[in-house]
């Protein structure tokens, strides 16, 4: 891993979902200083009570400062006016963020930055600051998403020309970013492998909201979102009443279809260290995504987590899905779905546990960094050599 850089990660929420953004500043912050930044926006916002009250915990938050984590990991949130299609709202942003950048520059000693984003629209911010490396890595296709403003498109190709280094976790996003930078790499997204692994052989209880559920249990875990195919969902829930269908994860739309069946239990959001307590009641993890041009962008972390649990993985068609044939059961219809899950039920496996181990074994964060340690020092050097 590469040691005593120091690196400000623009990225979404820290107090969220972990997600692969997580886990990789995580534990590049064992050995490198990380100063996170909470999102900047992709949207305009609108004055629902959920934007409302987004907007009140972002201001409490800028408010307090920079809240650290641990040793080296801290978390800043940004005041941004939220007109990201504005020129002149994109200049007040970028001269108000640059002011608190180097506030903590100077309070946290940090030289020689690397600019690591996750986020499409932070090329006009980057362009004031003197970044030692800018990094982008690009884990999803941000212009099919139906909230975010159609701009998107042309600041992140402008964010992949000044990146030295663009990596992408899929095949498809690798495929269109690399005529912007020949400089960019596939890194499909690892697992926090022992976290699951060790967690399924928890000796304690589970929890009493999972513990009443009849199993079989075909669960699914992450926010229920646009990409759920819920026809599906609510098609294979009535064709298999002795059967239990989990769902954890905040529901952002309308499950009530599928939640009116009695074998359906929605359970809400949970914590991140709870989290396996739940999964490990699993005997089949689902991943029921639409397929369409947001999805097959994306390389869904949840399937290597099932697969560190050790339980058999029921799945749609997705390009990034159809690499690992060998131990995830794939389904192009509705009906091959139905007949995967009863399939896996009954016994007849397509892969042993052991295989299904060894594949999550081999997939795990720590490996990931290492890969993409190589490839900023890779960087470094032909950013000293220019």
């Amino acid at each position: 891993m590469i040691e005593g850089r120091n690196i400000i990660c623009f990225a979404n929420e820290w107090h969220g979902d972990p997600t692969s953004k997580h886990h990789i500043m995580r534990l590049l912050s064992t050995r490198n200083r990380v100063l996170w930044i909470n999102s900047i926006g992709l949207r305009r916002p609108g004055l629902g009570g959920r934007d409302l009250r987004r907007i009140a915990g972002k201001l409490r938050s800028f408010s307090e400062g920079a809240e650290r984590i641990h040793d080296d990991l801290y978390i800043f949130t940004p005041v941004i006016i939220p007109f990201h299609r504005s020129g002149i709202a994109r200049k007040i942003n970028a001269a108000v963020l640059k002011t608190s950048l180097d506030h903590y520059i100077r309070k946290l000693r940090m030289r020689d930055v690397i600019y690591w984003s996750y986020m499409p629209n932070v090329s006009y911010i980057i362009r004031r600051m003197d970044p030692r490396l800018v990094v982008y890595h690009c884990v999803d296709e941000w212009s099919k998403f139906s909230f975010i403003d159609g701009t998107i498109v042309d600041q992140e190709h402008e964010l992949c020309r000044m990146s030295d280094l663009v990596l992408a976790s899929a095949r498809s996003l690798y495929d269109s970013r690399k005529p912007y930078n020949e400089y960019t790499y596939y890194l499909p997204h690892g697992v926090d492998y022992h976290y699951f692994h060790n967690g399924r052989m928890s000796g304690s209880p589970p929890p009493p909201d999972i513990e009443a559920i009849g199993r079989p249990i075909a669960g699914f875990f992450g926010l229920i979102h646009e990409w759920i195919d819920l026809e599906l969902l609510e098609f294979v829930v009535a064709r298999n009443p002795d059967m239990s269908f989990v769902f954890i994860g905040e529901c952002s739309v309308d499950v009530g279809q599928v939640a009116a069946h009695p074998n359906a239990h929605f359970l809400g959001q949970k914590k991140y260290g709870e989290l396996v307590e739940y999964a490990r009641r699993f005997d089949i993890g689902l991943i029921p995504f639409k397929i369409n041009e947001l999805t097959i962008n994306v390389n869904p972390i949840k399937m290597k987590e099932y697969l560190a649990l050790g339980i058999p993985v029921v799945s749609v068609d997705l390009p990034e899905i159809s690499v690992y044939s060998n131990v995830v059961r794939i389904a192009p219809d509705r009906d091959a779905f139905d007949v995967a899950l009863k399939e896996e039920l009954s016994g007849r496996h397509l892969a042993s546990s052991e295989e299904i181990d060894r594949v999550a074994r081999t997939e795990t964060w720590e490996t990931k960094i290492e890969e993409i340690s190589k490839l900023v020092v890779e960087a470094e050097s032909r950013r000293a050599h220019c």
